[in-house]
């Protein structure tokens, strides 16, 4: 399974304030539900890009954040039979 992780970099003062970082909260909840991360993204852009220009073939990406967040990258997805998910939801699920 060809998983993507898309998690930004915290650089103001909320990362003094957090448990762990964004990349560390959805490396676990992927830990968590079993899939295996091939990739890391910081940029939605580049992400965005690199699979519409079929330069990657994800069947998951895992999102930090919500799926408002996302509402592009989710469209992408859903046209591309792509699997997206977010850490919102799967902590609603209280898997991570």
């Amino acid at each position: 399974m060809n998983t993507i992780v898309l998690a930004h970099e915290i650089e103001d003062e909320r990362f003094y304030y957090l448990e762990g970082t964004p990349l560390d909260t959805v490396k676990e909840c992927c830990e968590q539900e079993g899939y295996q991360i091939t990739n890391t993204y910081s940029d939605e852009r580049k992400l965005v890009n690199d699979i519409l220009d079929n330069v990657i073939t994800p069947t998951t990406i895992v999102a930090y954040g919500d799926y408002e967040d996302y509402i592009h990258l989710e469209e992408i997805c859903s046209r591309k039979n792509i699997d997206f998910l977010t850490t919102f939801d799967m902590q609603l699920k209280n898997c991570c």
